[in-house]
């Protein structure tokens, strides 16, 4: 008999990730201009599940992490000026990361056999949505940016008898500074 979950309670999501962006703004207006950018980072979310799980023996509880490794992805900024060089920023965007799964606790198929501690790690694709605001000074500008980005199915572990997948997506925050060249 495989092993079974028979639920699934997500516990924990951290992270930290540092990266780049860089575009070329064109103006439409002296209010409305769009910029298509491109963008990498390195780290990210970090997310942990645990998981009940049925084998020949009584149901364990074992743990299945998720961890964002690094992503790349282009898009597009419309960006409206407010006034006194304070501009606020919608964005729409495509990104693509490699995210690596982790079946953290060890336990036992029906033959006995452990099947704990193994490792994965995949590309996954998403599209992704901002909003944020933009301070222009008269060299630089600082940037403040909200997305979200919800990627393609993921499986965490899988061995061919038991599989722990999830849908990842990343809520994150950034501070960016952007430099005319």
């Amino acid at each position: 008999m495989p092993p079974t979950i028979s639920h699934s309670n997500y516990k924990k999501s951290t992270g930290f990730s540092g990266g780049v962006f860089a575009g070329y703004t064109f103006n439409l207006s002296d209010r409305f201009s769009i910029s298509p950018e491109i963008s990498g980072s390195l780290g990210g979310e970090k997310g942990a599940w645990f998981l009940n799980i049925s084998t020949a023996g009584p149901t364990v509880l074992t743990k299945v992490i998720l961890k964002k490794k690094f992503s790349f992805g282009a898009g597009g900024l419309l960006s409206y000026n407010l006034g006194n060089n304070f501009n606020i920023l919608g964005y729409v965007g495509f990104e693509v990361a490699r995210f690596q799964g982790i079946l953290a606790d060890t336990i036992r198929d029906s033959s006995g056999n452990t099947v704990g501690g193994t490792r994965g790690s995949d590309y996954k694709y998403g599209g992704s949505l901002g909003l944020g605001f933009e301070r222009n000074f008269e060299t630089f500008s600082l940037r403040l940016m909200a997305k979200c980005v919800h990627y393609s199915k993921e499986k965490a572990y899988d061995d061919g008898t038991l599989l722990a997948s999830s849908q990842p997506h990343v809520g994150s925050i950034s501070l960016g500074i952007k430099i005319p060249l």
